[in-house]
């Protein structure tokens, strides 16, 4: 009877463990995907400011003759 009642213990706190890897490894993946998003946008914004920069600069360059 205790051997069984071990054995239960046993596989319950293996589902446990394999509950929180999988959980643990979907966050990662989330942090991740996040991470990669926030990049991207950062990107995008630093090449309008760079786009409106140039824009900027071509205009006063053409337009001070």
């Amino acid at each position: 009877a205790m051997r069984e009642t071990l054995g239960k213990h046993i596989a319950e706190q293996r589902k446990r463990i394999l509950r929180a890897r999988r959980d643990h490894k979907i966050v990662q993946s989330l942090k991740e995907k996040r991470k990669e998003q926030w990049a991207y946008m950062n990107n995008r914004e630093l090449e309008n400011l760079a786009a409106k920069s140039y824009i900027s600069s071509w205009v006063r360059s053409n337009t001070a003759e």
